[in-house]
């Protein structure tokens, strides 16, 4: 095996998407949930994007971000910090390790919650949290890992979300 100048280095990471969604616990329910429901989802009035956080980890290591910087009391929940550590399970499946911080609306201390997920490279995954369960909200977790062996690998995931992209935007 010969490594180009890109490559000094072979690599041995994940690339992973997250989208986090914030929709009463009914709608994000085990019962009514799948990805082909998630476009219906998405266009409920009650239903709102919190984040779409991004990140290259290794295995083993934390990858932790923070999103925005809140001071006092925040008029929405917000998605304040997260963290991610890919773990790996089976020859196939990584274990995707989250611990999200989100600010509450008029709670000005920050509340964590943590899920582990399963997941199969490139293949879109579902998790559901409930973060208020007086209000009966949940957070709705949609996730994709890509493995990272090298630089053509990270070039290929760019280049997919370039195309999709590009194709959101023009529908």
């Amino acid at each position: 095996m010969s490594l180009s100048a890109t490559d000094a280095a072979p690599r041995d990471e994940v690339f992973v998407e997250v989208l986090i969604l914030e929709a009463p616990s009914h709608l994000v329910s085990a019962s009514v949930l799948s990805l082909g429901t998630l476009d219906q989802l998405a266009s409920q009035p009650d239903v709102r994007l919190l984040s779409s956080p991004h990140a290259i980890a290794g295995f083993e290591r934390e990858v932790k971000m923070t999103l925005e910087e809140t001071y006092g009391v925040a008029p929405q929940l917000s998605l304040q910090q997260w963290s991610l550590r890919a773990r790996r399970a089976e020859a196939d499946v990584t274990v995707l390790d989250l611990q999200l911080i989100l600010r509450p609306p008029g709670v000005s201390a920050p509340l964590p919650l943590s899920l582990s997920v399963s997941s199969r490279a490139d293949e879109p995954g579902l998790a559901r949290v409930q973060w208020d369960h007086a209000a009966q909200r949940s957070l709705l977790v949609v996730f994709r890992q890509h493995a990272v062996h090298g630089e053509k690998d990270l070039r290929e995931i760019f280049e997919c979300k370039m195309w999709r992209a590009r194709a959101a935007s023009r529908r």
